[in-house]
């Protein structure tokens, strides 16, 4: 059997990339691709387009589709203006990302989605985020956005014991934490699975079923050192595997029925 072929839409380096001496290269970040290998998994780095025909395209040759961290997601996409302390926004990456997110939902493909990756999901949904913690939440008392290294953990999140989530990393995981925003309201047909002790969303499911799994943390980053983490990753790759399965005997049906 073929092993579970995973779509990582690639991040953009906005600095000049000295290498090649162009800005804008699209990159996919080691340490998930080696958890994604460690799972037993195929990654496959997907540069953005805007073309809906080559998503649909890109979709088909995938069994799941993991979001990545990065830059702030442009506020207009969750119909809001842009304040004084949202970052550093890109349009095409964002618009590329809810297309594919929309396809893979559609498609029935196994969704992963780590910090700014939850947040999109969550978006894709018809969910908003705040756009900063520390200015707009006045009960949040943790340091979301850690001095540490990214690769040490520095604080725990509580896990619901009744979630997904809870079966594959236990109720109190060891987290980092690289954001400064954090999700509002919630998108359709997700549930909340964790929360940092100061009460921010720190993980989203699929309200039934376990298509979508999303973290606020990066378990990439940790996912060599902790268990949890690559557990993380390793329940990616089954749920694509098993998203493999299911088309492969929704074509063999289809395939009979024409027959």
């Amino acid at each position: 059997m073929m092993k579970p072929r995973i779509l990582i839409p690639a991040d953009i380096n906005m600095e000049a990339a000295h290498y090649i001496n162009f800005k804008r290269a699209d990159f996919v970040p080691r340490p998930v691709v080696d958890a994604i290998q460690r799972a037993g998994g195929l990654p496959m780095a997907i540069p953005y387009t805007l073309d809906e025909d080559d998503v649909a395209n890109y979709m088909t040759m995938g069994d799941g589709v993991v979001f990545l961290g990065g830059f702030d997601i442009t506020p207009s996409l969750y119909n809001e203006t842009k304040n004084s302390h949202t970052g550093l926004t890109v349009y095409n990456r964002d618009a590329f990302e809810l297309m594919m997110f929309k396809a893979a939902l559609k498609m029935n493909k196994a969704i992963f989605g780590m910090c700014r990756g939850m947040q999109l999901i969550n978006i894709g949904l018809g969910g908003d985020l705040y756009q900063d913690i520390d200015t707009q939440i006045s009960t949040a008392y943790i340091q979301h956005a850690q001095a540490l290294a990214g690769d040490l953990p520095a604080h725990d999140v509580q896990v619901k014991a009744d979630s997904h989530l809870a079966a594959v990393v236990g109720q109190h995981p060891y987290v980092n934490s690289r954001h400064h925003q954090a999700v509002r309201t919630l998108g359709q047909g997700l549930k909340i699975s964790a929360k940092a002790p100061d009460g921010i969303i720190e993980a989203i499911e699929s309200s039934q079923g376990n298509q979508i799994v999303a973290v606020q943390w990066h378990p990439e980053n940790l996912a060599a050192q902790q268990k949890e983490d690559q557990a993380l990753f390793d329940d990616f790759v089954k749920r694509a595997q098993h998203s493999q399965l299911a088309a492969k005997v929704k074509d063999a049906t289809k395939s009979s029925k024409t027959a």
